[in-house]
């Protein structure tokens, strides 16, 4: 407990009555572990996060945190993927499975939509995050896209707007 109110996610109403802060109601909304919570709030505060590959970075870390994956061998597979790397040639390149990269593109795109949702929430809470907040929500929608679907953005529109179109056919189109 001691945990939860150190880092805001509880406080102590009256000196009686334990109540969640709006953080901590964010948190558990989420289903997300006060940890990693935590964390994602320490790292949109503190960090720098003005590429792309800065927030993948982060993102990263933070599955390397939550032990999602083991050290930085994932890392590479999944930005080529998004940079439209065939998915055949990164599996050889790397000696990697499918599913592997698939699970490991799963979690990165749950650890966006978290990162999004407590941008968003700092956005709110204070002017000296408030611009930073926005434009962290705004590139993790772009990064959110370019690791679902394994494109570039200027492929966003053919890919989510054309049934049976993906990154291969909207390349050629």
């Amino acid at each position: 407990m001691s945990y939860l109110f150190e880092k805001g996610l509880i406080f102590r109403e009256n000196n009686e009555i334990i109540k969640c802060s709006q953080f901590g109601k964010l948190i558990i909304r989420l289903y997300l572990y006060p940890v990693s919570g935590v964390l994602i709030r320490s790292k949109l505060e503190h960090s720098e996060m003005h590429t792309y590959h800065d927030l993948i970075q982060e993102v990263y870390d933070i599955l390397i945190a939550e032990n999602k994956v083991k050290g930085r061998r994932m890392l590479e597979p999944i930005l080529e993927w998004a940079d439209e790397e065939a998915v055949d040639q990164i599996l050889d390149r790397y000696h990697i499975m499918a599913g592997d990269l698939m699970s490991v593109k799963e979690n990165l795109e749950r650890i966006i939509t978290f990162i999004r949702i407590i941008a968003e929430y700092l956005s709110t809470q204070g002017i000296d995050l408030q611009n930073d907040m926005i434009e962290i929500a705004e590139m993790t929608e772009t990064l959110q896209r370019r690791i679902k679907y394994g494109i570039r953005e200027e492929l966003f529109d053919l890919v989510q707007r054309l049934e049976n179109v993906a990154r291969v056919r909207a390349r050629i189109l």
